[in-house]
């Protein structure tokens, strides 16, 4: 760009020449988007030393360095958070490289591991070949998704095994979070991707309202009540209050 062509930019005349900036020189660390780290260095006047450019060339190392130390910081964070949260036995968290090799994980991961595929002993400290070989396979189909969440379910009869796996490609890993959902627990979750006048019925029933109490507090008519009552039945395979009650009751 030439200085004519800067100078003749908006952002030139509502930021930096109000800032008397003429000239910049910036580095950045390659971070996973949408992060950027880096340094800037601005001039009133056009143009920068050798010495100044090399200067933030070794910045940049340092902050890349800073960078994964502070991920894994935030890593060992959310581990304990997520630990401290969990109410079961059903939830286990990991860390893994990309060749599968675990860096973080707790206990219930290797048990939720073992129980839903073939591992040789507990304790191996990597993921399963075949859990790695499905991760390996997303990465290359879905490298966009994995900068947030994908998921994977696996089957073991009436159980499931959700795993919820995000890539961090600049540290080239994998965070994982296991969840085993029984069928009381997966119809748990139908009923939170109900509609909010469903949800709103759900919840007065759990509190163990009646559908004429649920119609006067929704100020809706019995009968309403009475299908959408009819639906989340329906919808979640029970046939009776009791069965919808024992939903929400682990033992």
């Amino acid at each position: 760009m030439t200085n004519r062509e800067w100078k003749a930019l908006d952002l030139y005349h509502h930021v930096y020449a109000k800032m008397g900036v003429e000239d910049q020189v910036v580095v950045c660390a390659p971070m996973p988007a949408p992060m950027a780290l880096g340094v800037t260095i601005s001039r009133s006047r056009r143009g920068f030393k050798s010495a100044e450019v090399g200067a933030l060339e070794i910045y940049e190392k340092h902050f890349t360095h800073a960078f994964e130390l502070e991920q894994r910081f935030a890593d060992w964070v959310w581990l304990a958070d997520n630990l401290a949260q969990s109410r079961n036995s059903r939830e286990g968290f990991a860390i893994a490289n990309s060749d599968g090799a675990v860096q973080i994980a707790c206990p219930t991961t290797e048990l939720l591991l073992a129980r839903y595929f073939p591992i040789k002993r507990l304790g191996t400290r990597h993921l399963p070949e075949s859990l790695l070989d499905r991760i390996k396979r997303l990465s290359s189909t879905e490298e966009s998704r994995l900068h947030t969440s994908t998921v994977v379910r696996v089957l073991r009869g009436e159980h499931e095994l959700r795993i919820d796996l995000r890539r961090q490609a600049r540290l080239n890993r994998w965070i994982l979070r296991f969840e085993e959902q029984t069928p009381k627990i997966r119809r748990r979750r139908e009923a939170e991707a109900f509609s909010p006048r469903l949800k709103s019925v759900v919840d007065l029933l759990r509190e163990g309202h009646s559908e004429k109490a649920i119609a006067h507090e929704l100020a809706l008519a019995a009968t309403t009540v009475h299908d959408y009552v009819k639906q989340i039945f329906k919808r979640l395979g029970v046939h009776s209050r009791s069965e919808f009650m024992a939903l929400w009751i682990d033992r």
